[in-house]
């Protein structure tokens, strides 16, 4: 159904108490498949991010996901 690479599918958002950040995937992809819609955001590492990174990475999907624009947006997240 659509697919974006970056920066069209980095993903703006307010982050705590006046907090700005942007969640930045490397592609989003979303497939029709039936009667449902499967949606994706795509990290590629080839091993070259620190753990440190992966782990940052992880915490700004959260801090994304709890926004609930996805969610508002898609009714998926």
């Amino acid at each position: 159904l659509s697919i974006e690479t970056e920066p069209s599918c980095w993903r703006p958002f307010q982050k705590g108490l006046g907090g700005h950040d942007t969640l930045k995937p490397d592609l989003f992809i979303a497939l029709g498949l039936g009667d449902f819609e499967d949606r994706w955001f795509l990290e590629i590492d080839l091993g070259t991010e620190s753990s440190t990174a992966v782990v940052k990475k992880c915490r700004t999907y959260l801090d994304y996901q709890r926004t609930g624009r996805e969610q508002a947006s898609h009714d998926v997240f």
